[in-house]
C-alpha cells in the first residue's frame, strides 16, 4: 500500500519518469487551504441532520393525532421524503457549484 500512494504522490508531483506527456502548466502547483468556517458548517449540518432524524422518531409515537390535525397520511409521507432528499440535494449541490463554484 505504501508503494501505490508513493507512485501516487510521484504522479501527482509530475515524476513520472517522462512515461507520458506532461500537462500544460504542470510546473504550477495548487495549493488548498483548509478554513475553520468549513467544520463549522460541518457541524450545522450534522446536527441539522441529527435533529431531523430525532424528530421523526419522535412524532411516530403521536401519528395519529398528527393525521387528524393536519388531515394528511403521515405513513406515505415519511418514505417520499426519504426517497425525495437525495435527489434533490444532488440538484442543489450541482446549482450551487453552477452559480458559486465548487466548494
Amino acid at each position: 500500500m505504501a508503494e501505490a500512494e508513493a507512485t501516487m504522490l510521484k504522479v501527482a508531483a509530475g515524476e513520472n519518469g517522462g512515461s507520458s506527456p506532461e500537462p500544460a502548466g504542470a510546473g504550477s502547483r495548487k495549493t488548498y487551504e483548509a478554513y475553520g468556517i468549513r467544520w463549522l458548517i460541518l457541524f450545522m449540518f450534522v446536527m441539522y441532520s441529527t435533529s431531523n432524524a430525532f424528530q421523526w422518531t419522535q412524532l411516530v409515537i403521536i401519528t395519529n393525532i398528527l393525521e387528524k390535525y393536519y388531515q394528511v397520511n403521515i405513513i406515505r409521507s415519511s418514505p417520499r421524503e426519504s426517497i425525495l432528499y437525495l435527489p434533490l440535494l444532488l440538484k442543489s449541490r450541482s446549482l450551487h457549484w453552477r452559480y458559486h463554484g465548487l466548494p
